[in-house]
Order: C-alpha cells, then sequence, then structure tokens
C-alpha cells in the first residue's frame, strides 16, 4: 500500500467515524479528501453519495458519485440500488433504474430492498403485474419482516389480481410488524370496506 493510499484509508475511516457520530460535515470533507488523494476509492464515492443523497439532497451530484463507484468497481450491488432508487425516484430515469435494480439482484439476489424497489418499478411504471408479484414474494421471502412489502404486495393483489382475501391478509401481516403502519391501516380499512 503506498503513502498516498495509506493516507486516504485515515481519512476514510474518519469520515466514517464521522457519519457513525451524524457529523456529516466532517464526514463529507473527510471523504471528499479521501477522493482528492485516492481518486478511485470506491467506498468513499459510494458514502458521499448517500450524504448528498439523504443529507445534503444534492441529487445531481449524488448520481454522479454512484456512477463513480460503478465505474471503479463494476460489481458494487449496493451503488446500483441506490443509483437505480435515485434513479427512479429523483430523475425519472425508470428504463435505466430498471436495469440497475435488476443488475443489483445478478451481483447479490440477497437484497431483500432491490426486489421490493423492482416491484415498485415494474407495477407503477411498466405495468408488469405478474414479475411486480414475482418481486414481492422474493423481498417477503428474504425479510419476512418487511412491513412495506407486505403493504404493497397487498396493493398490488387488490388492484390487480382481485384477490381480496389474499389482500387482506397480507395487510393484515404488515400491520402485525409494524402496528403504526398507517398505510397499511389506511388500506385494510378500504378493502374491508369495498369488498367485505
Amino acid at each position: 500500500m503506498t503513502e498516498n493510499e495509506k493516507k486516504a484509508n485515515k481519512y476514510f475511516e474518519e469520515a466514517s467515524l464521522s457519519f457513525r457520530k451524524k457529523d456529516f460535515k466532517t464526514a463529507r470533507v473527510n471523504l471528499e479528501k479521501t477522493i482528492e488523494i485516492n481518486s478511485n476509492h470506491a467506498d468513499a464515492y459510494y458514502f458521499l453519495a448517500i450524504l448528498l443523497t439523504k443529507v445534503y439532497k444534492e441529487y445531481e451530484n449524488a448520481k454522479q458519485n454512484y456512477e463513480k463507484v460503478i465505474k471503479i468497481d463494476p460489481n458494487y450491488a449496493n451503488a446500483y440500488h441506490n443509483l437505480a432508487h435515485l434513479l427512479t425516484t429523483r430523475f425519472q430515469e425508470h428504463k435505466q433504474a430498471k436495469i440497475y435494480f435488476e443488475k443489483t439482484i445478478e451481483l447479490n439476489p440477497k437484497i431483500a430492498e432491490a426486489y421490493f424497489n423492482l416491484a415498485n418499478l415494474l407495477k407503477d411504471h411498466f405495468y408488469e403485474y405478474e414479475k411486480a408479484k414475482q418481486n414481492y414474494e422474493k423481498a417477503i421471502e428474504l425479510k419476512p419482516d418487511y412491513a412495506d412489502a407486505y403493504n404493497n404486495f397487498a396493493n398490488l393483489l387488490e388492484d390487480y389480481f382481485k384477490e381480496y382475501e389474499k389482500a387482506k391478509q397480507h395487510f393484515e401481516k404488515a400491520i402485525e410488524i409494524n402496528p403504526k403502519h398507517i398505510k397499511a391501516k389506511n388500506n385494510l380499512a378500504i378493502l374491508l370496506k369495498e369488498h367485505f
């Protein structure tokens, strides 16, 4: 390891510590110093992109940082996932987001959130309900306590498959997992009023 790589890693460690302490300003400075010293530090770009998205709301800059991660490390599954989520929620680039969610799953088939987000995208923007159903099922299989997946899957079952009993069971499961899940409670109330 070169002296520059050691120095960059020291800044990255300091950034990680600051990140955990929620000292985001210091974390950002140290991540930027890491990248300045080592422009191939994929983790620094990745965590900077997270900060830019969640704290600073600098979505274009975050997008560019995720793209740098993928260029440096084409097998960085979480970078594909986060970039896909950013593309669909902030840029309305649904086709590219779909490709990146699928790439995430190809690289790491154990990320429940990737199946969940792909299912949402397939349902809401591509109208591929059967594929959405399969992806919700996989998300729940991987993460049995995934209340949002149960809720969204129940919506799909109710609205597109007319499987009201199964939708009811999934809304109830979402509420069992998270008793404060307002959307699931509202959705269940509507379902019961309209179909039971």
